[in-house]
């Protein structure tokens, strides 16, 4: 949804009451493991500490939703978990709804390599646009290029 300005508070709990029951806006689940024709792959692995003090610390900030505190980004449907207790990774996927700009899948994941004590953070997109003007940017985009 494009606005011109910030929703109410009541404007915010109606869309995502109305978005509770909506379908994923693409045919299967599973794109961020195994993409799909048609979708295009952004992915960014970045390193963020070292140690098991700095895995623990990177996961909490993921489980407390830390990566979403932008104040216009609210998330509807988590669809996918990564890793097991006290295994090397952590993360989950959402899937976009159908009144969402953008059709797809992402990945956030934090990783653990125990034998060099490097801590990461990756996203993974796997992505097309959906509305007008989500279409209109991607192709200024390309044509920028």
């Amino acid at each position: 949804m494009f606005l011109l300005r910030r929703p109410s508070s009541q404007q915010i709990t109606r869309f995502l009451d109305g978005s509770r029951a909506l379908p994923l806006s693409y045919q299967s689940e599973g794109l961020t493991r195994a993409g799909a024709d048609g979708f295009r792959v952004d992915e960014q692995i970045v390193p963020v500490g070292s140690g098991a003090a700095a895995f623990a610390r990177a996961v909490t900030a993921l489980t407390e939703w830390r990566h979403f505190e932008l104040g216009w980004v609210q998330l509807c449907r988590v669809l996918d978990s990564t890793g097991e207790a006290g295994g090397p990774t952590f993360g989950f996927a959402y899937g976009t709804l159908t009144n969402h700009a953008e059709s797809g899948e992402e990945l956030f994941e934090i990783s653990f390599d125990r034998h060099s004590g490097e801590v990461s953070y990756r996203i993974r997109a796997v992505s097309r646009p959906r509305a007008t003007l989500a279409r209109l940017a991607v192709r200024r985009a390309i044509d920028a290029r």
